[in-house]
């Protein structure tokens, strides 16, 4: 973290003084993770007011709605992605997408309702969108709709996928098996059975 600790001092020392600087870097120094996190939520912050004045700013939604994701504030970030669809006039798919999935992370990972109809527009945009397919058959599974959720996965499946695709692939796949596989019988073991003898 060498850029992280003397940027946060410097922050530290406009807002706190000298002495609280100080305190604040050995803070920073002996818990590093905290650090990024306070670092992150100041550049957030700063974002969200400059968003406020330039409300017309696409990509700057955009960058805000991810920040707030990885932040897990997901409802912030569903309002932020939301606004960023407005501009682009429903038009991306990977925002439509993101858009269903903060607010799905929002209510307990729920799909159900405007998640749903996001993830429509976004394969009306571009039905091949790999994320658009995942979550749509996600949605699609929730609903007990278990024949539309196969045909986004077949549609997936034949995609030239990522890695971390695959592998979420293999991982729903492995678990079907799983549910379909017979357990084997436990051994039937006479009256007169003794394991000691």
């Amino acid at each position: 973290y060498p850029v992280l600790i003397p940027a946060l001092a410097v922050g530290a020392y406009l807002a706190q003084g000298s002495w609280r600087t100080q305190q604040t870097v050995e803070q920073a120094e002996a818990q590093p993770e905290q650090a990024q996190a306070l670092m992150i939520q100041g550049m957030v912050a700063k974002l969200a007011a400059r968003l406020k004045e330039n409300p017309d700013d696409l990509e700057g939604w955009s960058k805000l709605g991810r920040s707030y994701s990885v932040l897990g504030r997901y409802a912030e970030s569903a309002e932020a992605y939301a606004k960023a669809n407005a501009l682009a006039k429903n038009s991306k798919p990977e925002l439509l997408t993101a858009e269903a999935e903060a607010l799905a992370m929002a209510n307990d990972h729920h799909l159900d309702g405007k998640p749903t109809l996001l993830l429509a527009q976004a394969l009306k945009v571009a039905p091949d969108d790999a994320h658009a397919l995942w979550f749509s058959g996600l949605a699609a599974a929730q609903a007990n709709d278990y024949k539309t959720a196969e045909q986004h996965w077949r549609h997936l499946h034949k995609q030239d996928l990522p890695a971390n695709f695959r592998a979420a692939r293999q991982r729903r796949t492995d678990t079907r098996h799983k549910r379909r596989t017979p357990r084997p019988k436990p051994l039937q073991q006479g009256p007169n059975h003794n394991p000691h003898t």
